[in-house]
C-alpha cells in the first residue's frame, strides 16, 4: 500500500505502508519505508493519500 507522509507542512513523500498499528499509549500508527529506504513509524494523522497498489 502506498500513502502520502507529511513530514511538515511543506514536505511531503510517498512512502510504501507496511502495517498500521496501535501503540501502547493507545494511538494509531503507521508503520513505512521511507523514500531514504529507512523503516520508521509516524502518527496516522500525518498521511494522506491511502492507496492499494493495482487497485
Amino acid at each position: 500500500m502506498k500513502a502520502v507522509f507529511h513530514r511538515d507542512i511543506k514536505e511531503e513523500e510517498v512512502v510504501e505502508v507496511l502495517d498500521i498499528f496501535v501503540d501502547k499509549e493507545g494511538e494509531p500508527r503507521v508503520l513505512f519505508i521511507g523514500s531514504d529506504n529507512r523503516i520508521a513509524t509516524a502518527p496516522t494523522n500525518r498521511f494522506t493519500d491511502f492507496e492499494n497498489e493495482g487497485h
